[in-house]
């Protein structure tokens, strides 16, 4: 007869937070494609901090086992963003700007990439 041996069971519940600010620094070049339409080409760089809070709660705690409830992890880094926009004159003064932009995060690929859409109206005098 074998001798049992009971692992304790327990549910683990993680929360992940993640959040991007950035800083975009842009150069831009206007092609006008009509008499009320100019389409707009964006480079530059993007500043970005990262902060990413990840918290932890067990239903059952092992004894003599000590696990860090939270972690916080803030990270700054640099990266290219380039994007297009069209400026579409809907009177003498006033412009409907959509866009959408390609952001990186971080300075090395595995961070990822935004895709970041936009719309807005100027004004122009």
């Amino acid at each position: 007869m074998g001798i049992g041996v009971a692992i304790p069971v327990f549910d683990a519940i993680t929360r992940i937070e993640r959040r991007n600010t950035t800083l975009d620094t842009l150069a831009w070049v206007a092609q006008p494609v009509g008499s009320r339409v100019d389409l707009v080409y964006l480079g530059g760089i993007a500043f970005n901090r990262i902060v990413e809070d990840i918290s932890f709660q067990f239903t059952r705690r092992i004894v003599g086992i000590v696990v860090p409830n939270s972690t916080r992890t803030i990270t700054y880094d640099v990266g290219p963003v380039a994007g297009i926009e069209a400026r579409i004159a809907l009177t003498d003064h006033v412009r409907l700007v959509p866009g959408v932009r390609l952001q990186s995060l971080g300075g090395n690929a595995a961070q990822g990439w935004l895709v970041r859409p936009s719309a807005g109206l100027s004004w122009q005098f």
